[in-house]
């Protein structure tokens, strides 16, 4: 008997999760327009018709049919239709074994052309709306998702590997998102020292871990903010913040507006008229 045994497949398989924050379908016109748009998540839009704008740092790159366009999470831009534009859409969250999202980081938007049989195919997963249409669909965002890690480079975050420490600290971090998680008490649960912990952290990665406990805790509230109608005392208590105040400062220190704000100014509708079919 011989057998052969992928490991890699089996770690990135394993360690790499698809989040599917909102989809839609979305026939946008004039006042699909807004600016300084900034996503705890990555925007997925698959353009069938019509045609869009972003704006990147005054650029204007159009979003036209044909396409696949990934605007990654934490991407900074402006955007605006100038008639219509019809697009499936979905908003994802492609989460690392460090509690980073795949695309976090990336500067521009990317394409891959997508051929109609293949918009057909997606939109028609899209409305059938069985359980085994929702695991393809899934399958076939995790084949996007990979198309778009290849050609921009973000594969390359897939291959970092972490000393066990950092990995069950990872572990950790996520389990849950919490307030009341710091590097001492983190040290303290992982039976090092707080400085053993903070030294190897900023050795593996490049940063601090106050700097990393805050940015996945701030991430998560803006989840929180854009995906949930939650009033801001309910994420503070989720979040392990002793009161919504305290929640509210801490977040402005860390985006410079308060959260009330940030949730007008980006829950934003993808759209005027969701198509049903």
């Amino acid at each position: 008997m011989d057998i052969q045994k992928n490991l890699t497949l089996i770690n990135v398989a394993s360690s790499i999760r698809l989040e599917i924050v909102e989809a839609g379908y979305a026939l946008v016109d004039r006042t699909w327009c807004h600016s300084s748009v900034c996503s705890p998540y990555s925007r997925l839009y698959y353009v069938t018709g019509g045609e869009g704008s972003l704006f990147i740092d005054g650029k204007e790159k159009l979003l036209t049919p044909g396409n696949a366009y990934l605007i990654p999470t934490g991407f900074l831009y402006d955007y605006r239709c100038r008639d219509s534009m019809e697009k499936l859409y979905f908003h994802v969250n492609v989460m690392l074994p460090n509690g980073f999202d795949l695309f976090y980081g990336l500067k521009d938007l990317s394409s891959i052309p997508m051929s109609p049989e293949s918009f057909d195919q997606l939109k028609e997963l899209f409305f059938a709306g069985d359980p085994e249409s929702s695991i393809k669909l899934k399958g076939r965002l995790y084949e996007d998702t990979a198309a778009f890690a290849g050609k921009t480079g973000a594969d390359a975050k897939i291959r970092q590997t972490y000393s066990r420490l950092l990995s069950q600290m990872f572990l950790l971090t996520q389990q849950p998102v919490s307030a009341r998680n710091t590097v001492r008490s983190l040290a303290e649960r992982l039976h090092v020292s707080e400085s053993t912990l903070s030294k190897r952290f900023k050795q593996e990665t490049g940063m601090t871990a106050g700097a990393y406990l805050e940015q996945v805790l701030m991430r998560k509230a803006c989840q929180l903010l854009l995906a949930t109608d939650y009033s801001l005392s309910r994420i503070a208590e989720e979040l392990d913040f002793t009161d919504q105040f305290y929640f509210s400062r801490s977040f402005k220190h860390y985006t410079g507006v308060p959260p009330s704000v940030y949730r007008r100014t980006q829950k934003i509708n993808e759209g005027i008229s969701i198509i049903q079919e």
